[in-house]
């Protein structure tokens, strides 16, 4: 269960790094579109940073000797909440 999970890093902090993840790649696509680069490379930049930061962010949780199961699943939840809805906000501008 969620609940009897021993968090390494708190549920708040994974909560404000995805928030800033999403406002990163909001950031990074307006200033890459202001460079004449296409909106859909734009995206992929964003993206690989969004990886790169993210990989860096779970660093902990895999050398953890503790139950990483259920921290990289609860870590990963969230992410793809955020991720779904950051893909729901582009598909908006994209179709403009």
């Amino acid at each position: 269960m969620i609940f009897d999970i021993y968090f390494i890093i708190p549920l708040w902090k994974i909560y404000a790094f995805n928030t800033v993840l999403v406002l990163i790649t909001f950031w990074t696509i307006k200033l890459l579109t202001k460079t004449k680069l296409n909106l859909l490379f734009s995206f992929i930049i964003a993206s690989i940073n969004k990886m790169l930061l993210t990989i860096l962010f779970v660093y902990p949780i895999i050398h953890f000797d503790g139950d990483k199961q259920g921290l990289i699943v609860t870590f990963f939840i969230i992410y793809f909440i955020f991720l779904f809805f950051e893909i729901k906000s582009f598909q908006k501008v994209f179709d403009r």
